[in-house]
């Protein structure tokens, strides 16, 4: 499924495709954008009901998990925010956190992952940043 924001600020779905695709094509994040929250919701819908899906999400050639390691830096980055910011932040990093335990649903990727720099990054967000959206 292809997102983007409508004239009224609000994502909507304008195009169907395989989900294979519409990961390769997810572009660099933007926490600030509804539009990727509204994604990283629809990926965590989608690899918690769906193994395979998530050992696609997880694998190397489609670097998504290089993304969402690199989410997780900036979102933990102690960095001066201006006004409203510190929310938004907040609630890019609820919607990555949420992804990454989807993932965890699945024994195959919850080895996967171990493999990676991703429990050294959510250590930083649970223990280091003590973050409100945990």
């Amino acid at each position: 499924a292809i997102l983007r924001d409508n004239s009224e600020g609000v994502c909507e779905f304008v195009e169907s495709g395989l989900f294979e695709d519409v990961v390769r094509g997810m572009a660099p994040a933007d926490l600030s954008s509804k539009l990727q929250l509204s994604f990283l919701k629809l990926l965590k819908l989608v690899c918690y009901s769906d193994a395979s899906a998530a050992k696609f999400l997880v694998c190397k050639e489609v670097e998504v998990l290089e993304k969402l390691c690199a989410m997780l830096r900036r979102s933990t980055a102690k960095m001066l925010v201006q006004d409203g910011e510190e929310r938004t932040r907040e609630t890019g990093l609820k919607a990555i956190i949420e992804l990454v335990l989807s993932l965890c649903c699945h024994e195959e990727t919850r080895q996967l992952l171990k493999e990676t720099c991703m429990s050294d990054i959510m250590y930083e967000v649970f223990v280091r940043d003590k973050s409100s959206a945990v």
